[in-house]
């Protein structure tokens, strides 16, 4: 079967709208797919695909750990500068995939938005996840999110997040992150690392509901329960299995 690449906008007025100014990464080609997810032959700048609603693939990453209670997981918060969601708390690590760019673009994400290194085989692969938003400044969002889990466990001071890109840092248990994003939790105080405009600061901060990305479907519980299996291997024994050990 044939996949045609769409047919892209003309003008650079119809990219980035009469009231809208053109951001530094605009211009970078984005590898664009079909509705059902299929790799097309084509790219278009990143201002054109939200703009004009092109399907598209990106990356998500989260960073999970083992809470006395089960599995966390790292938040970031995006800038206030962000074209969507600004000042909202988001997944861990996310970005799109350049044009030609595989699973290292999504390492590439991570040093760029955390400080980290990581290699392609540390990340574990979730699954593929389908979202469509249509934002109030005419923005379209379709894309197919590539959502990986990774383990780390450093503490929240050795991460180096790029200001631009990201203002805060947060651990939150992963079963309360997705009753918070199910509203059966109003707000969750966590331990938080944020920046002040000079330096970065480590408090309790809450996080409401609404200062949540909202995500399509049970994002959230989705990426709890795969977080749960992946800390299986690494999680402490059960009561049973400690006094089993005992008898031994």
């Amino acid at each position: 079967m044939t996949h045609r690449c769409p047919t892209l906008p003309a003008s650079d007025a119809s990219v980035y709208g009469a009231a809208s100014s053109p951001r530094a990464d605009d211009a970078e080609l984005l590898s664009l797919v079909d509705a059902s997810g299929h790799p097309l032959p084509c790219s278009a700048p990143r201002a054109m695909v939200h703009r004009a609603g092109l399907w598209h693939r990106s990356f998500h990453c989260w960073l999970v750990r083992l809470g006395p209670q089960g599995p966390v997981l790292l938040l970031q918060r995006r800038a206030w500068a962000k074209a969507t969601w600004p000042g909202a708390w988001d997944v861990s690590a996310a970005g799109h995939y350049l044009a030609g760019e595989g699973l290292a673009g999504g390492c590439r994400e991570i040093a760029e938005e955390l400080g980290i290194r990581v290699e392609a085989s540390a990340l574990t692969w979730l699954g593929r996840h389908r979202e469509v938003v249509r934002y109030a400044s005419g923005l379209r969002d379709r894309e197919y999110q590539d959502v990986y889990v990774l383990y780390d466990d450093r503490p929240l001071g050795a991460y180096a997040p790029d200001p631009e890109e990201v203002i805060g840092l947060a651990l939150v248990a992963a079963g309360a992150l997705a009753a918070l994003a199910a509203g059966t939790m109003r707000r969750v105080w966590v331990p938080a690392r944020l920046w002040d405009g000079q330096g970065w600061q480590e408090r309790r901060w809450p996080i409401p509901r609404h200062a949540l990305v909202t995500r399509v479907g049970s994002y959230y519980r989705w990426v709890a329960r795969g977080a749960a299996r992946l800390l299986r291997p690494r999680a402490l024994p059960s009561r049973w299995e400690r006094r089993a050990s005992a008898r031994c």
